[in-house]
C-alpha cells in the first residue's frame, strides 16, 4: 500500500455502511488499496495492468487482509455491487475490483472538499429518478393522473431484504443472515404466500422481523438464565 491519503466526507456516518463496524472497515479498506495511479502490477507470474481507483483481490485475501469472515466478505461484496458502489471483473485466477466514480470523489479537486465514493440512499429522492417521477405525478391534480396499471410481482434481491431489514431495525450483520435465511425461503416456495404469489415483500419482511422476536421471547420463556433461575428460586422459599 502507497503513501497518501484519500478524502472521506462526515456523511459517511448517516450512511447505512456505518452501522456495521466491519462493513466499514471492509469499504475503507478498499479505498486506502485501491491504486491511486494506473500501474502494473505481478500477480502469480502473470503481469496485470490495474487501472486507477482499482485492486486486485480475491474472497480469501481481502478476508486474510482485513480480519473479516470469508462469508462476510462475500456478502459485503455483493452488497456493494448491488448498491453500484463496486464493480467486480472476474477471472478463473483473480478478481479486479473498481471503485465505482473514483476519479471524481478522490481527485485533487474533491480532496479539498472532502467528499467519498458513497451512493445516496435508494429513499434519496435527490438521487432516485423515479421517486422524483413519482412526486411529479403526487402534485397534479387528480384528473390528471393517468389510470394505474397493476404491477407484476417482481422478487427482491438479497440486498434490497437486508438493506430492509436494517431500516427496520436489525443490526447489519444480523440484516444479512435474515436476508439469506429469508429470500432462500420464498424463492424454495416460488415466492407464494400459502397458494397464493406474494404481492409486497416487504411485508413479509415486517412478518417474519416479527416472527423472529416472537422466537426469541419464547426461547427466553423456556429457558430462562442462570439468574432468572435463582431469582425464582428464592421467591418460591420467601427469601426474596
Amino acid at each position: 500500500m502507497g503513501s497518501g491519503w484519500i478524502t472521506l466526507h462526515r456523511d459517511l456516518k448517516d450512511h447505512w455502511i456505518f452501522q456495521d463496524s466491519d462493513a466499514l472497515k471492509f469499504w475503507v479498506y478498499l479505498l486506502l488499496t485501491a491504486n491511486h495511479t494506473s500501474k502494473k502490477t505481478m500477480f502469480n507470474g502473470k503481469l496485470i495492468e490495474v487501472q486507477r481507483g482499482s485492486l486486485i483481490g480475491g474472497r480469501m485475501s481481502l478476508s486474510a487482509k482485513t480480519g473479516i469472515s470469508e462469508r462476510k466478505v462475500r456478502r459485503f461484496m455483493s452488497v456493494l455491487q448491488d448498491e453500484a458502489m463496486v464493480s467486480i471483473k472476474k477471472t478463473t485466477k483473480y478478481s479486479i475490483i473498481s471503485i465505482t466514480n473514483y476519479d471524481e470523489y478522490q481527485s485533487s479537486v474533491h480532496q479539498t472538499s472532502g467528499k467519498t465514493a458513497i451512493k445516496r440512499p435508494q429513499s434519496d429522492p435527490q438521487s432516485d429518478p423515479h421517486l422524483n417521477n413519482v412526486n411529479n405525478v403526487n402534485n397534479k391534480k387528480e384528473g390528471d393522473k393517468p389510470p394505474v396499471k397493476a404491477q407484476r410481482f417482481s422478487p427482491p434481491t438479497n440486498s434490497d431484504v437486508m438493506n430492509y431489514f436494517v431500516e427496520q431495525g436489525l443490526p447489519f450483520g444480523d440484516a444479512g443472515n435474515e436476508a439469506d435465511k429469508f429470500s432462500d425461503f420464498y424463492a424454495s416456495k416460488n415466492w407464494n404466500v400459502g397458494k397464493n404469489k406474494m404481492k409486497d415483500w416487504k411485508a413479509a419482511c415486517r412478518n417474519w422481523k416479527r416472527r423472529i422476536k416472537e422466537n426469541e421471547t419464547s426461547k427466553r420463556d423456556h429457558n430462562p438464565s442462570a439468574s432468572d433461575r435463582i431469582t425464582a428460586a428464592l421467591k418460591s422459599r420467601g427469601l426474596q
